[in-house]
């Protein structure tokens, strides 16, 4: 399988100096090239999102983010059934909601991997029959992308005879210039969907499981505790592979305490409880 990344702000602010830089020689409308490139741009942009990769490394961090993301809605969920005094098998509620969640989000990821492979694939169909259909349209553009980069003649010429000798050479660079999209490996999106349900479904287990045979006494430690150390295990896990140990761990305990904080407030006002 592949995937994409789609680059955003830089690859407009490509576009926006092709009037500028292009070569005088160039025989190819520069304005419409521009236009022409922002188009396909803002056509990934709209599937893609700004930036979005979707890589094999990327799996795991995915799955701990899942996990984050149902811990912190378990405690949040929590927090608002124990201000309504709902403390009777609160355990196997949670669980409820986090393998329900976590099924939604696998069934979400999956969905979205698979919408932005076939995306690539049309694109490269797209651009292949361009390719096919229109030789000299395609080598024109070329020759304006890098115009537009600052290359002159004659390296210009022989950039462009060398990129326009192989049609699947010309494919890959039409794909990445004009679009902003680069082609690397990954899961299956079958594999990404069960992988972000299965991190979400981890989490669920590893804060309700034990919950579940809490008394109402050791619940509330156990959920605001437990919880917290379970992202902080968490963040350091994730904080291993970038290198980063003690930040994201930092900014997940102050967003899942700003959040609960918040959500408690909340919930003892509409309870009558304050």
């Amino acid at each position: 399988m592949i995937s994409l990344a789609s680059k955003g702000a830089a690859s407009r602010d490509r576009t926006d100096t092709m009037d500028q830089d292009a070569q005088p020689g160039t025989t190819g409308t520069v304005g419409d090239m521009a236009d022409h490139v922002g188009e396909a741009r803002q056509r990934a942009l709209h599937i893609l999102g700004a930036e979005t990769h979707l890589s094999g490394s990327d799996d795991l961090h995915t799955a701990i983010l899942r996990a984050r993301d149902t811990i912190l809605l378990l405690v949040i969920v929590w927090i608002v059934l124990h201000n309504f005094s709902v403390d009777q098998e609160i355990g196997g509620l949670l669980a409820v909601v986090g393998v329900g969640a976590g099924l939604l989000t696998g069934l979400i990821a999956g969905v979205s991997a698979l919408n932005r492979v076939r995306y690539y694939e049309a694109e490269l169909d797209r651009e292949r029959r361009e390719i096919k259909d229109d030789p000299e349209h395609e080598r024109e553009e070329i020759r304006i992308l890098y115009a537009a980069k600052g290359f002159k003649e004659p390296l210009l010429e022989q950039i462009v005879d060398t990129l326009c000798a192989d049609d699947d050479r010309l494919l890959k660079v039409m794909m990445e210039e004009e679009l902003g999209l680069f082609l690397h490996q990954i899961n299956h999106p079958v594999t990404v969907g069960l992988l972000s349900a299965g991190g979400a479904i981890a989490g669920t287990l590893a804060l309700a499981l034990p919950a579940s045979f809490m008394g109402e006494n050791l619940l509330a430690g156990w959920m605001i505790l437990g919880g917290a150390g379970l992202l902080a295990t968490l963040a350091l896990i994730d904080g291993i592979r970038s290198g980063r140990y003690f930040l994201p761990m930092a900014r997940w305990l102050i967003i899942g305490g700003v959040s609960g904080g918040f959500v408690h407030l909340l919930a003892q006002l509409v309870a009558g409880t304050r």
